[in-house]
């Protein structure tokens, strides 16, 4: 299946949660990227 994506926005889309991700058969095999961007003071 290969490599994929999640993201989850959350407070009003100014944090997020983003997880990069291979799937084989079905089940997640390997962990890439979890990175959590918050907005913070305008930035």
């Amino acid at each position: 299946m290969g490599d994929k994506q999640w993201l989850y926005e959350f407070n009003k889309q100014l944090d997020r949660i983003r997880i990069h991700f291979t799937v084989e058969g079905g089940r997640v095999t390997n962990i890439v990227v979890v990175q959590y961007e918050a907005y913070i003071d305008g930035q």
